[in-house]
């Protein structure tokens, strides 16, 4: 019987991961079609959800469990926490948070009826269904690996990252401050923190351009002192 109620787990709070659960998400909501289908995920991945309204129905914030970044650990939130996700009832909980070492514990706590994750080989190996944790590929791929152990076959690779009337509104408010108010201008993500890909030289600002455009950015506060570094970047 296909699950009705699906949760998937991913508590990681960086645009980049989020955008990284996509495919996964989308090969979820082909293989269910009716199904509901919950983000457990950090309180900032709200902006995920209103985004791709066609792959997630809701999001559930984890609180109080140790190990998550942006979550302060409380025992007391925690027993909350999986009170209200054993009342939602999933049929099926998809860890698709890394090889588990926090995760895969939380989404059995979350009492569905049948989990799918990953780990390494020395890790705690929890019920249900688990594929190796595959650390030599891109995170789109290890996301998939999960999904597809699932029962929900790829159906592509694309990033989607659509706009808003909220992220619209947040442009313009920027754009209305200091820096660029007119005109082109370069944003780039100086991450990834995906380790597949770390250490692997970078785009310069200026390498693959020859506008001279303003160069703005994003990334994680954690990132800020690479992202404002320039011998941190790298020409191809």
């Amino acid at each position: 019987m296909s699950p009705t109620r699906i949760a998937v787990v991913r508590a990681l709070p960086g645009v980049g991961d989020l955008l990284c659960a996509g495919p996964g998400l989308a090969a979820l909501r082909t293989a269910h079609p009716d199904a509901d289908i919950t983000l457990v995920g950090l309180p900032s991945a709200a902006w995920f959800v209103e985004a791709h309204p066609g792959l997630v129905d809701d999001l559930l914030p984890v609180a109080g469990v140790p190990g998550l970044p942006e979550v302060v650990p409380d025992a007391a939130e925690a027993r909350r926490f999986y009170a209200t996700a054993a009342a939602r009832r999933f049929d099926l909980a998809v860890q698709v948070h890394g090889s588990g070492v926090t995760t895969n514990p939380l989404t059995t706590m979350l009492g569905a009826g049948h989990q799918v994750g990953a780990a390494r080989p020395d890790q705690w190996r929890p019920p249900g269904t688990v594929v190796p944790y595959p650390d030599d590929v891109h995170e789109v791929l290890r996301v998939l690996a999960v999904t597809t152990a699932s029962g929900a076959p790829s159906v592509g690779t694309d990033l989607e990252l659509p706009l808003t009337p909220a992220t619209r509104a947040e442009a313009r408010r920027l754009l209305g401050g200091p820096g660029p108010a007119h005109g082109p201008y370069v944003c780039l993500h100086p991450g990834p923190r995906d380790r597949a890909t770390a250490g692997r030289p970078r785009a310069s600002p200026r390498s693959g351009t020859t506008s001279p455009a303003p160069v703005t950015g994003s990334c994680s506060p954690a990132a800020a002192p690479r992202a404002r570094s320039p011998g941190r970047w790298r020409r191809r």
